[in-house]
């Protein structure tokens, strides 16, 4: 939500400890890349959706993935 508000670094902040209680969870990985890209942090956001990616391959199906992907140029 609060990334959604533009509230970026509170976003981050709540997206990596939720990242950090429930590691094997993709949708908050990809979640959690969305925000550090729109943060600026590119590399840390393309590592974190690689790994949502590989621990649920069907987000590759979304829009949204494609969207980030592209904002990453990968």
């Amino acid at each position: 939500m609060q990334h959604l508000l533009g509230n970026e670094a509170e976003a981050g902040r709540l997206i990596g400890a939720a990242v950090k209680a429930l590691p094997a969870n993709a949708e908050l990985r990809f979640h959690h890349a969305a925000v550090l890209a729109a943060i600026g942090s590119l590399e840390a956001a393309s590592a974190e959706l690689t790994k949502a990616i590989e621990l649920d391959p069907e987000l590759e199906k979304r829009d949204q993935v494609e969207q980030l992907k592209a904002k990453l140029k990968r």
